[in-house]
């Protein structure tokens, strides 16, 4: 049985999307950067929060026509562990979302 890794976020693109050709197919990866408030002692404050996305295949291949820096989009994906060990040896972690779909609002 799989558990449950559904993302579902909006935000801006920050940067130009790169976009690549591998032998797996089309790769895109790009950031986002997702607002939300809080409240600290009172004070509403914005706090901006930085995604790293990729998407592979046909979803990845729709991102050259559409994604610019500054896109708003709405994304449904999964959420993605990726472990690697640095040249100086030291292992790291991120937490990446791999795209299903891309939606431009």
């Amino acid at each position: 049985m799989n558990d449950m890794n559904f993302v579902l976020i909006e935000g801006n693109i920050t940067e130009e999307p790169i976009i690549k050709s591998t032998c797996g197919g089309a790769l895109t990866k790009f950031c986002i950067a997702n607002h939300r408030t809080s409240k600290e002692k009172g004070i509403e404050k914005i706090i901006v929060d930085f995604f790293q996305i990729e998407a592979w295949g046909m979803v990845a291949d729709s991102c050259r026509s559409y994604l610019n820096r500054g896109t708003f989009v709405r994304i449904r994906g999964v959420l993605r562990l990726d472990r690697y060990e640095s040249h100086t040896g030291i292992r790291k972690q991120f937490v990446k979302i791999t795209a299903h779909e891309i939606e431009v609002i």
